[in-house]
């Protein structure tokens, strides 16, 4: 038997500053694109196409850089400029307006070469450096929080503080947050306590389990009320 899991380890949460970072990137991309479209002043938006894709290229840039600052480990630091996620962003930007991602077999060879991998479903995957295949799915009860599963069933989770909203149904955000591979070394095993043997072991869930369950993390703020009433108690 087991009892509820906990929440992730602390070391699994970002940086404020990281996360602070992050959202004035955003902000500043926002900002860039929006100086494209009105040519940096208040004018109408120029209908130039040439302008628009320069716009949108420097907008899902700049996200690249953000997801790097968010998924980034404790105390590192990487130059925006400089993110892997820019590269993998770059590209699909270029082979979109190719027309060279139009059909499923194109998106899934390039999806591969990140090591990123849609069902037919919908459902995405994540490859390690192992070649093990992850599942990977948001936790409906905490924003940013990415739950992922191997081959055994065992849980991991990720924490994206700054991206409270996460569509892993939209491909720009799957290669924000996975095309360097980081997500491997961010991951954190969930744990809880057996209640049988109070042996602190790793959650493990079957793949149906593991797909129709809404939430498995805690928000801490959501526990301390609980647990100061039970040590008053």
């Amino acid at each position: 038997m087991r009892t509820a899991p906990v929440a992730c380890p602390a070391a699994a949460r970002r940086s404020s500053i990281g996360a602070a970072a992050a959202r004035a990137t955003l902000q500043q991309q926002h900002n860039t694109q929006q100086h494209l479209r009105t040519g940096g002043d208040n004018t109408e938006p120029r209908p130039d196409a040439t302008t628009s894709a320069s716009g949108r290229r420097a907008a899902l840039l700049g996200l690249g850089a953000a997801a790097a600052a968010l998924l980034a480990a404790p105390g590192a630091s990487r130059a925006a400029g400089d993110a892997p996620q820019a590269g993998a962003l770059e590209e699909y930007v270029a082979q979109e307006a190719k027309g060279k991602l139009k059909d499923r077999r194109q998106l899934d060879e390039f999806r591969a070469r990140y090591n990123i991998r849609r069902g037919l479903d919908g459902r995405v995957q994540l490859r390690s450096r192992k070649g093990e295949w992850f599942a990977v799915r948001l936790d409906m009860e905490v924003p940013g929080a990415l739950l992922l599963r191997d081959g055994k069933g065992n849980i991991y989770a990720i924490e994206t503080e700054g991206l409270p909203q996460v569509d892993l149904s939209d491909d720009y955000v799957l290669l924000m947050l996975f095309s360097d591979g980081s997500w491997e070394d961010n991951m954190q095993p969930i744990e809880y306590e057996d209640s049988d043997t109070g042996k602190v072991v790793q959650l493990n869930m079957a793949e149906t389990e593991f797909r129709e369950f809404i939430g498995i993390l805690k928000e801490d703020e959501e526990e301390r009320p609980a647990d100061k009433k039970k040590g008053k108690k």
